[in-house]
């Protein structure tokens, strides 16, 4: 196979997202191109799907690491009684 065939093989199976293996392995000519590109998309599907899980991986982690939040925003202190207000809110005079 030709450098100029090879590249032509790879941007159908890359622009049909696999679609046209089945039919290069229906023709005796391209069979066994169609198996080293079923075997390649296999790889590289793989390798997507091993990379999005770490960085679903990373990102559970990197939430995990942010705690509970900021509880100092409270509108109700532990002092204050049903209807009143604590901290900055309870101290603007308007």
């Amino acid at each position: 196979m030709s450098a100029g065939e090879r590249s032509a093989l790879v941007a159908g199976v890359k622009q049909s997202a696999g679609a046209v293996i089945g039919q290069l392995a229906a023709s005796p000519h391209t069979a066994a191109a169609a198996a080293m590109a079923k075997e390649a998309f296999s790889q590289a599907t793989r390798l997507t799907a091993f990379t999005a899980a770490a960085f679903l991986a990373l990102g559970l982690l990197a939430s995990l690491s942010l705690g509970h939040g900021n509880t100092s925003h409270q509108t109700q202190g532990p002092d204050a009684g049903p209807g009143q207000q604590t901290g900055p809110a309870a101290q603007d005079p308007r």
